[in-house]
């Protein structure tokens, strides 16, 4: 489930308007499951569409469907990869010695 932030900017995208929609504003339902191509992910995740086709090449990015030769994918498999993203540290210290992780 796509949190309030993340409904208020995928909602507030240029990409997204109500009137793609007729007019009617979608159900949460509706914005969850809809499909989006990678230049909308990469728009929202503020990288190139070239680092998605890289993250897919090693399998490291949100998760994708292919529909026929065209790759799309789901906003909550989005959001949720973006949720495991999040760190409190960009570092993990070592107690051994103090330094940065790893086998120094």
């Amino acid at each position: 489930m796509l949190s309030k932030i993340g409904l208020r900017t995928i909602i507030g995208q240029e990409r997204y308007r109500i009137a793609a929609y007729g007019g009617e504003m979608p159900r949460t339902s509706q914005i969850e499951d809809r499909l989006a191509e990678p230049q909308e992910v990469a728009d929202y995740l503020l990288v190139p569409v070239a680092t998605l086709a890289q993250w897919r090449y090693l399998g490291q990015g949100p998760r994708f469907h292919k529909v026929g030769r065209f790759v799309r994918y789901r906003w909550a498999d989005v959001e949720k990869w973006l949720v495991a993203q999040s760190r409190v540290a960009s570092r993990i210290r070592c107690k051994r010695d103090g330094r940065g992780s790893g086998s120094w």
